[in-house]
């Protein structure tokens, strides 16, 4: 818990020279094949760029970013401060609805609504 504390302390100062911090959202994009031949193998590869976030205590989303020109998907996650979620989500919900990209595999575009706060955090990974 020292060793964690100190590195919390250390990223921290991270914050005063950037707002956000971009990284891909998975390093790899298996098959079905793959996942179902080794589950827990593939799964444990996703949170490579990600698994700090919880532990030091940040926000982030993640949101598409596109197809490769393998034609698979790609995606990045925004890291920010603890506490810094509502704006995350707003600044997402803005880029999203800019980029026209559709929900999934779905052919819906994003609606571009304003987000909505109840005044509670959002949570360190998701809003």
């Amino acid at each position: 818990m020292y060793c964690l504390e100190g590195l919390r302390r250390q990223a921290a100062r991270v914050w005063d020279e950037i707002d956000c911090l971009p990284v891909p959202t998975s390093p790899t994009v298996p098959t079905i094949e793959a996942m179902l031949a080794d589950p827990v193998a593939k799964n444990s590869k996703f949170g490579v760029y990600t698994n700090f976030v919880n532990l030091l205590d940040l926000a982030a989303i993640s949101l598409p970013e596109g197809m490769r020109a393998d034609r698979l998907p790609s995606g990045v996650t925004y890291i920010a401060p603890a506490f810094t979620d509502e704006a995350l989500c707003a600044w997402s919900a803005r880029w999203q609805a800019h980029t026209g990209l559709p929900l999934g595999a779905t052919a819906l575009t994003f609606p571009g609504e304003p987000v909505k706060s109840n005044g509670r955090r959002v949570g360190a990974a998701v809003c």
